[in-house]
């Protein structure tokens, strides 16, 4: 049986319960693990993909050794529309974003970790600005498991993370939950701005109503965009375009950052009211983030 589950929130997260099934005597007593708090915290970036010499090069193989069950996967690197204006974010190419794959380590070379099996993908392309992917060693039972407890693992910081997954041959009991809220791609961050509004009575100072789909992040003029399965782009990492299926973030002075990061369309960001009510002058943003792609239809 094979779960992958994709939560329905701005910030999703990859779930994998990977349960082989084996035939036992009736005679042997499985062994029972009990399980709760935080697993798969080992992992490391993978820096590059061998696909003809079946290894893969990673940033730290401290934490692996031979014989590993690990998870390979591709969390961004797809390809988007770059054009400051309606078509920012438009996905040109998913670059294999997504894909996935269980492997054996055969062993360690360095920084190169050589798999016993030939890799079914070959992630390409990778290196900057072009995909982010993670090794994940997977915890092994050779039983049956008890959920007792929250069970949850390390959330996605850019590298690795975001993924929860293990092993069982027995019957997985689920007496607690399996958390990963707020674990997967990250909204927005906090950006404190020097940009000074210029208010006016009706909230519509041409100041604040910028259709511009991108500013750099010195700029000031617009709210941080959300991840999805673009990376960044330099120099364009603020304002109302969204990041392929991640939301963008409102322009100028009081608007609202727009949701995404999963499957699903996000909702647009909302724009303060202006205010008739003299002597408050307000400045109003018009132009909120725009909503994260939907991923249907491209291979998903």
């Amino acid at each position: 049986m094979k779960l992958i589950t994709h939560q329905p929130s701005s910030k999703p997260f990859y779930l994998f319960l990977l349960i082989p099934l084996i035939c036992a005597s009736a005679n042997i007593q499985a062994q029972t693990f009990t399980l709760r708090d935080t697993i798969n915290q080992v992992a490391t970036a993978i820096l590059d993909v061998n696909h003809a010499g079946n290894y893969v090069t990673v940033q730290d193989p401290s934490a692996f050794q031979e014989n590993d069950r690990v998870l390979l996967i591709k969390m961004q690197g797809a390809a988007i529309e770059e054009s400051n204006d309606s078509g920012f974010g438009t996905i040109g190419n998913t670059n294999g974003v997504g894909l996935y794959e269980i492997a054996t380590i055969c062993s360690i070379l360095g920084n190169n970790v050589i798999f016993q099996y030939h890799m079914v993908n070959d992630y390409a392309p990778l290196g900057t600005f072009s995909g982010k992917m993670q090794m994940i060693k997977i915890p092994q039972y050779a039983g049956n498991v008890n959920v007792t407890g929250a069970l949850t693992a390390p959330a996605w910081n850019g590298n690795t993370g975001g993924v929860l997954i293990f092993e069982a041959t027995g019957t997985i009991t689920l007496n607690g939950d399996i958390d990963m809220s707020g674990k997967g791609f990250r909204g927005g961050h906090l950006l404190n701005s020097n940009y000074v509004c210029i208010p006016s009575m009706d909230g519509d100072n041409a100041d604040e109503n910028s259709v511009l789909a991108y500013y750099s992040l010195s700029s000031g003029e617009g709210g941080c965009k959300g991840e999805g399965i673009a990376e960044y782009i330099p120099l364009k990492e603020t304002g109302k375009g969204n990041q392929a299926n991640g939301g963008g973030g409102g322009n100028n002075h009081n608007a609202g950052g727009g949701g995404g990061g999963n499957y699903g369309i996000g909702g647009s960001g909302g724009t303060r009211q202006a205010t008739t009510t003299a002597p408050i002058p307000i400045c109003r943003g018009n132009h909120p983030g725009e909503p994260g792609t939907l991923l249907a239809g491209l291979g998903y």
